[in-house]
């Protein structure tokens, strides 16, 4: 784990847990978040290639301080019309700094969204009971959720600049 990260757990402000509510972060690769089409074919991808748990040790994600939607509502933004898993009022709790494609396209499968994905797909949606069928573990994870590195809210506000170290790391 780098040193920055050892340092927010040594100090109480990083903790590893399953969680499903994630969305992209307003900084995950500079404010753009992410693409719709980069998150269907990385699930595509993944489906062609097999699931693999090792590949999303490095999921980093900050706590979205109580009562704030920007994050909610940045993800309702990148999400509407695209393709990709609706957001429903008061389901992102958590931005990601990395691993943001992977998240989206676990929420994307876990929401039955339209695709002709021949891996994942029936009756021109995502399916996960066909997921199940060919690759568990991968259908676990669109069902509960990645393992990630979560950050408190409050080094969003104390430690600013951390946050653009730690998601230029998580992505590298």
């Amino acid at each position: 784990m780098p040193r920055l990260l050892l340092k927010l757990a040594l100090r109480g402000r990083l903790r590893s847990c399953r969680v499903p509510q994630v969305g992209f972060d307003l900084i995950n690769r500079s404010g753009v978040g992410g693409n719709a089409q980069e998150v269907l074919l990385l699930a595509s991808d993944i489906a062609f290639i097999g699931w693999s748990t090792a590949a999303t040790a490095h999921a980093i994600c900050i706590e979205v301080p109580p009562g704030d939607k920007s994050v909610e509502n940045f993800n309702r933004k990148l999400c509407q019309d695209v393709g990709l898993a609706d957001v429903e009022e008061d389901t992102i709790r958590f931005g990601s700094l990395s691993c943001g494609h992977t998240n989206m396209g676990l929420r994307a499968i876990a929401a039955g969204v339209s695709s002709e994905c021949p891996l994942l797909s029936e009756g021109g949606k995502l399916s996960l009971t066909k997921l199940q069928n060919r690759d568990p573990a991968y259908a676990e994870a669109a069902q509960r959720g990645l393992r990630w590195k979560v950050i408190r809210h409050e080094v969003r506000s104390r430690f600013p600049k951390a946050l653009d170290v730690i998601q230029a790391i998580g992505t590298a």
